[in-house]
């Protein structure tokens, strides 16, 4: 998903642009024997999921409170596990198998940081949750890295 600055600058968790940065380059489709994507088409048809998870996460808006922060993060999660349900049908190219995988690692990572941001914000454990807020930023940055180095426009724009 695309990252538009940061979000936690904007009380807003950076888990929904790390979540979509990530799931977007982590398209790790199955073995399935179908017909594998060039890299011009695996980039495309993410970029497009990422677009579409993106504008999901905007209109989630901005929390007001630790009660709407883990609801927020929990919505987060929800569009990212979407989304990378939604990438992960699509067929990278097999020679970038190992650095979907290494892609789809992260986007795990970093859905469950988010949940974690979510349980520490409804238990009202502040510190907890800017430490997951923190974990999901520096996977944010590694995602965004990957992803830019794969030729991602919108997954992963930081």
């Amino acid at each position: 998903m695309s990252h538009r600055g940061s979000i936690f600058k904007r009380q807003r968790p950076a888990w929904l642009a790390a979540a979509l940065a990530a799931a977007a380059v982590s398209a790790c489709g199955g073995d399935d024997g179908g017909e594998r994507l060039t890299r011009e088409e695996l980039i495309a048809q993410a970029d497009a999921i990422c677009a579409a998870a993106s504008a999901e996460l905007d209109a989630l808006g901005e929390p007001e409170s630790g009660a709407a922060l883990a609801d927020l993060a929990d919505q987060a999660a929800a569009i990212a596990e979407d989304q990378l349900g939604r990438l992960r049908d699509l067929r990278p190219p097999a020679e970038d198998a190992d650095d979907y995988a290494a892609m789809l690692d992260l986007t795990e990572r970093q859905i469950e940081a988010t949940r974690g941001i979510a349980e520490a914000a409804a238990e009202g454990d502040a510190e907890a949750a800017q430490a997951r807020i923190a974990e999901v930023q520096e996977l944010d940055d590694e995602a965004d890295e990957l992803a830019s180095d794969y030729g991602f426009a919108v997954c992963g724009a930081g």
